[in-house]
């Protein structure tokens, strides 16, 4: 073979190798998991069926991304108080919750000095007195915290919801408002009452 032509190999053999390697850096195809990771940002609406009564399925996957088959484990779930789990395969799960219709005012107070490190941010007057936090090292593995005392009828309950994870790209602040916002809703309706802030 003439120095010519070797010339002219070498030249294609390099231009294959090069648009082999553009080849492989294109986007994913549909399908692939890199595709698919896109965060869906609607917001939570508060839409039955629930967790615990108080949390809307689906608003619990928009907001965690867990599609996973959960179960949900019940504790103490009387009239006047209330502690549920929902679980995966995990050891904390996805969401904890726990309520009672008493003592609201003293658990927002010790809960707001024990993470208060964390940096805990209030929530809307109307909600109540409460605050929310992101504490990565705390929560029993469910670092994302929301806690509330609020009028109902006759009594100052009080409520906190804990998850385990929240989307990227989505806003866990405006999202743990949202929850609680509809938890407390939800809390008029079973028993009977109209939810508002303290007097």
């Amino acid at each position: 073979m003439t120095a010519d032509g070797l010339v002219v190999r070498a030249v294609s053999l390099a231009l294959i190798t090069l648009l082999t390697m553009t080849r492989c850096g294109d986007a994913p195809e549909s399908g692939s998991p890199q595709a698919d990771a896109k965060t869906d940002s609607s917001p939570v609406t508060g839409a039955s069926p629930y967790w615990c009564e108080l949390v809307s399925r689906e608003d619990l996957r928009l907001v965690t991304g867990v599609v996973s088959a959960l179960e949900e484990q019940r504790s103490g779930w009387l009239e006047e108080k209330g502690g549920c789990l929902v679980r995966d395969s995990g050891p904390a799960g996805p969401l904890g919750l726990r309520w009672s219709r008493s003592g609201g005012r003293e658990v927002v107070d010790r809960q707001r000095k024990k993470y208060v490190e964390y940096g805990p941010e209030r929530l809307p007057g109307e909600l109540g007195n409460g605050f929310l936090v992101h504490a990565p090292s705390h929560a029993d593995d469910r670092p994302y915290y929301v806690v509330s005392t609020f009028r109902c009828g006759r009594h100052d309950p009080w409520l906190r919801i804990d998850v385990g994870e929240i989307q990227e790209e989505r806003s866990y602040r405006e999202d743990l408002v949202a929850l609680m916002r509809i938890a407390e809703e939800r809390f008029g309706v079973l028993h009977g009452c109209e939810p508002g802030p303290l007097r």
